[in-house]
């Protein structure tokens, strides 16, 4: 993906500090034309409304999230691991301010964001879905198959909620309620193969009784 140039860069910085000093509802489109030092016309010219700007805003931060959990998993197998991956996603909330508001679903901060983006993203929301669905079916199926067993179903997840709120990660606080067919790959897995705890020996016959 080829990077925006300096003066788009520029307008996104500015209109995600005002997001946050802000919030949605007050920044208007003067007020980042004159924070990023550039005319009002030469936003519109990049962004036909508020809307699109904002929504460009929120995207670039998940965008910079995902490349940077992917360049981890191109270093480190292990990144794969969603407990390693959410501890990077909890990271980006402490130092970046738009990514924690986008994340918990700040309405204070995002204001109709929250509704616009579930409206306006929602085949990337579907597609993000699938994408997680895919990587925990890869991974239950990579830890079956080093128990010596193989998942006998695929995991499928059920649609999401119509009116639901958008979230980058599809696990905040305000995502969808979801279900999926998961569970029989675990538990699957869990009844083909062997416990890790110990067996425990049978008890001995000469055993004295009280």
């Amino acid at each position: 993906m080829a990077a925006p140039e300096p003066r788009v860069e520029r307008m996104l910085d500015s209109a995600a500090e005002l997001l946050v000093r802000w919030g949605y509802q007050r920044v208007t489109i003067d007020d980042v034309a004159r924070h990023a030092g550039i005319g009002k016309g030469t936003v519109y010219l990049h962004f036909r409304s508020k809307d699109a700007l904002f929504l460009t805003v929120l995207l670039r931060v998940h965008r910079v999230l995902a490349a940077r959990l992917a360049g981890r998993m191109e270093t480190d197998a292990r990144e794969v691991l969603p407990s390693r991956m959410m501890r990077h996603v909890y990271d980006e909330m402490v130092v970046d301010p738009v990514a924690r508001s986008l994340y918990l679903g700040d309405v204070e901060v995002l204001g109709k964001l929250v509704h616009e983006a579930a409206d306006s993203l929602g085949e990337f929301t579907a597609l993000r879905q699938q994408v997680i669905v895919e990587h925990i079916r890869l991974l239950a199926t990579a830890v079956a198959c080093a128990r010596g067993s193989t998942p006998s179903r695929p995991c499928t997840p059920s649609p999401p909620s119509a009116r639901a709120s958008w979230s980058p990660t599809g696990w905040g606080p305000h995502s969808p309620a979801r279900t999926s067919t998961c569970a029989p790959i675990c538990s699957n897995a869990r009844s083909r193969c062997p416990s890790r705890s110990p067996t425990r020996p049978p008890p001995s016959s000469n055993r004295s009784r009280p």
